[in-house]
């Protein structure tokens, strides 16, 4: 387990994750790079406004860039799961 929040983000480089956003948008992408104020650069990324997948349409977009203070938070998703959001 890494020890300190940029080690965690750095092992996460060149896996997929979801990232959450303050106002509840989810970003489901392969994350390409961080820095060290932890902005996010993401790759072949799919955006949920509103968490529900259900009723949800979905977004794709190529790349986008995530300014640190904008993200809730940053989790992977594990090889070979189903992504699922939260509301």
């Amino acid at each position: 387990m890494s020890s300190t929040p940029g080690s965690f983000m750095q092992s996460l480089i060149g896996k997929r994750v979801v990232v959450k956003s303050k106002w509840g948008t989810q970003y489901s992408a392969k994350l390409v790079s961080t820095d060290s104020f932890m902005n996010l650069l993401l790759a072949d990324c799919v955006e949920h406004t509103r968490g529900d997948a259900e009723d949800d349409e979905p977004t794709v977009m190529s790349e986008v860039l995530l300014r640190c203070n904008n993200v809730l938070y940053v989790r992977e998703i594990p090889a070979g799961a189903e992504v699922t959001y939260s509301p």
